[in-house]
């Protein structure tokens, strides 16, 4: 009886730790970029993006549609836009690279 308490606990436990419910992307456009940029450690070339948002983790993923190559990055939301715009990356020059700072959606702005 006392090991059919322990597994049946021990089930319990496992199931209230694995998350109930997954988070889902949402495309928030498509840009184009026309120069190498840095994202984090991920050096991405120039071309057509895709942008996607993750609003249970605040992760944005950029994502190169020629070369599928992509970056995952975790934001901060900085503003809700009442009227929507189009999606725009933000970028710094940091000496001879350009470093993605700001992702705008249709009604959010992210900063990294």
């Amino acid at each position: 009886m006392r090991q059919a308490f322990v597994l049946l606990v021990a089930i319990a436990s496992l199931l209230l730790t694995t998350p109930l419910t997954y988070s889902q992307d949402y495309c928030v456009g498509q840009t184009k970029v026309d120069f190498d940029f840095q994202v984090g450690r991920v050096h991405l070339p120039a071309g057509e993006y895709s942008v996607k948002y993750d609003p249970m983790s605040w992760r944005v993923t950029i994502w190169n549609v020629q070369t599928n190559e992509r970056a995952l990055v975790f934001t901060r939301r900085i503003i809700n836009n009442s009227k929507p715009i189009e999606t725009k990356l933000v970028f710094q020059k940091n000496g001879d690279t350009c470093v993605l700072h700001k992702v705008w959606s249709e009604r959010l702005g992210h900063r990294l």
